[in-house]
């Protein structure tokens, strides 16, 4: 009994020196999308995970070196396609990604101190092109893969001290349907971010199928999409109900889209904001799509609108550098009663390239209701604005370029914002944006070939190239030659005009150094001109150039189709022989802008 005893104690005192159990192990959770992340068919996708080193015991001093990441590279049914790994797939900061093909990607350290160590996380994101199927499916990774290292030095190779492995890590769906669209507008369509209280308005989602197969009868879940309301609301306002789609059935083949319109109402009492959202798009449980949310709609018993016109009658969308806009803010009383006082705010400026000057104003000219809409004053306690009836507030302000006008590409363009607020209340209307949004600043472009000359030259041609930056047609080019170059009567002119042949139009008219465009339709309607964004060439041979050596202007007026002129200076250098760049290499094309 003794010896028993005895070996049992020695059974004891070893088990207890042997050390806790040793655990090479890790977590990896997606962290975008979170799992189950929504991925729309057939699109690139970014999935992020986090993983953590979690070894212990005899394995707490490992570090993770290495993470490979696979997919499983298949699919079934009918048209299906995998998803797979794209070589926009990059590893984090002080990581390499060291192998990679269509269905693993793997990402090493670059030095002991960049690897996880116990108790540490790190992210890491890989990119796919999410395949296709005739419904939704459920996919994950096929695994994730750590290795593990007590090598501190890696300038000579890693010592792999053993990896560790987790099968179908994170998730997500692929989607059948696709909301490219969710846009409230007014009843014609338009897209509008803010109505007056009482007004009608509608909801448009764009529904795409990135499918491989037809999916017939698809709706909208809600249906109506949910609101989402702040503010003051008389009831259950806006109330929306179904309008129709389009196709109707909304039945969509393969890569097709179609639209589905609900019109909703609201209230003249209601003031705040509203959006809408759908779970998804679909035809069925298994066919749906990612969820989708709408704009912001403001709803405002003010209703308020900003519109930008320029100097010119004949064409008030024209605006040249330096031409003073004009800014009217229009004010109208959808209130439910009178109004006794309205106060619009100050224009916020904005710009691409422009600069809005000093605002003049506001000047105020109120009209009492539709429809004879009589002149009435501004609104006060003894004579309030009365129901359907506004203001206007005009505003004048000076816009110019910052630099010179660009000779292709997107114009210079300004916009503003602002609101009002009226009493009794106080009613603050939502923050709206001038239209048009935004409003380009025009001009011409002109080159001179050559771009300079000697004194005394003989026969001498120049050619002026204008580019149509404008608003309208080009009708008339008018140039204005300095004293010292004497013409001899000698021009001609090539423009690329709106007939729509594509072929240079030879026959503009010319009156000593004036070219017409030939008018040889309804003035209106000429293809003749120049229309906006193409150009035309104007030469004029001088029988001599001056004999001073200086800097001489040309002055060039450009009249289009309304009769809205612009004029502008170009300057020519003229050398004696033997000086200047003329005499010692070819010049470059000097360039003038007319804004």
């Amino acid at each position: 009994m003794k010896r028993y005893g005895f070996l049992a104690l020695l059974f004891a005192l070893a088990a207890a020196s042997i050390p806790a159990h040793a655990a090479r192990t890790f977590t990896i959770t997606q962290t975008a999308p979170v799992a189950p992340g929504e991925v729309d068919m057939g699109t690139t996708q970014t999935l992020t995970y986090t993983v953590t080193n979690t070894a212990s015991g005899g394995n707490s001093g490992e570090r993770i070196y290495r993470m490979r990441f696979r997919l499983s590279g298949n699919c079934t049914g009918t048209g299906c396609t995998a998803t797979l790994f794209t070589t926009a797939s990059a590893a984090p900061a002080n990581w390499t990604r060291t192998g990679f093909n269509t269905t693993s990607v793997t990402y090493t350290a670059a030095t002991w101190a960049d690897s996880i160590p116990a108790g540490s996380s790190l992210s890491f994101s890989v990119v796919v092109t999410a395949g296709k199927s005739t419904q939704d499916r459920t996919e994950t990774l096929r695994d994730a893969r750590a290795s593990y290292t007590t090598d501190t030095d890696f300038s000579n190779g890693i010592k792999n001290a053993g990896t560790s492995t987790i099968n179908t890590p994170g998730s997500w769906i692929l989607q059948s349907l696709q909301i490219t669209g969710f846009q409230t507008t007014d009843t014609s369509g338009v897209p509008t971010s803010a109505v007056a209280a009482g007004a009608t308005f509608r909801i448009v989602i764009t529904v795409k199928n990135i499918s491989v197969a037809t999916l017939n009868g698809i709706v909208a879940n809600p249906s109506p999409p949910a609101a989402t309301r702040t503010g003051t609301w008389s009831g259950s306002s806006p109330n929306c109900s179904f309008t129709s789609t389009s196709p109707s059935p909304f039945n969509l083949a393969a890569g097709a889209s179609g639209t589905m319109t609900y019109t909703c109402t609201t209230s003249s009492s209601d003031s705040g904001t509203v959006t809408y959202s759908v779970t998804d798009v679909r035809t069925g449980a298994s066919v749906t799509s990612r969820s989708g949310t709408s704009n912001v709609l403001s709803v405002s018993p003010l209703s308020v609108g900003i519109a930008i016109t320029g100097p010119y009658p004949a064409d008030g969308t024209c605006h040249f550098s330096g031409d003073t806009a004009t800014f009217v803010m229009t004010v109208t009383n959808n209130t439910s009663g009178g109004l006794t006082s309205i106060t619009p705010s100050a224009l916020t400026r904005f710009g691409t390239n422009t600069t809005i000057g000093a605002f003049t104003g506001p000047s105020t000219a109120c009209n009492g209701p539709p429809p004879g809409s009589p002149s009435v004053p501004p609104p006060s306690i003894a004579t309030p604005l009365a129901i359907g009836g506004s203001c206007k507030y005009t505003w004048t302000a000076p816009v110019t370029i910052v630099g010179s006008y660009p000779s292709s590409g997107s114009k210079p363009a300004f916009w503003v914002t602002g609101s009002a607020t009226a009493n009794p209340g106080p009613i603050t209307s939502p923050t709206v944006t001038s239209t048009p949004t935004p409003q380009d600043v025009d001009g011409f472009v002109v080159t001179a070939t050559p771009t300079a000359t000697n004194t005394d030259s003989i026969n001498q041609e120049f050619t002026f190239s204008v580019a149509n930056r404008a608003c309208n047609n080009l009708d008339k080019v008018a140039i204005t030659v300095p004293a010292g170059f004497v013409y001899g009567g000698d021009g001609y002119s090539v423009v690329n005009d709106n007939s729509g042949t594509g072929v240079p139009n030879e026959s503009w008219s010319q009156a000593a150094t004036t070219f017409t465009a030939p008018l040889n339709n309804a003035p209106a309607v000429d293809p003749g001109r120049i229309p906006i964004n193409s150009n035309g060439d104007f030469s004029l041979v001088f029988t001599s150039t001056p004999s001073a050596a200086a800097t001489y202007t040309f002055t060039l007026v450009f009249t289009d189709e309304n009769g809205v002129s612009r004029s502008g200076t170009l300057d020519v250098p003229v050398s004696t022989f033997g000086t200047g760049t003329i005499n010692s290499a070819s010049p470059s094309t000097w360039r003038e802008v007319f804004q």
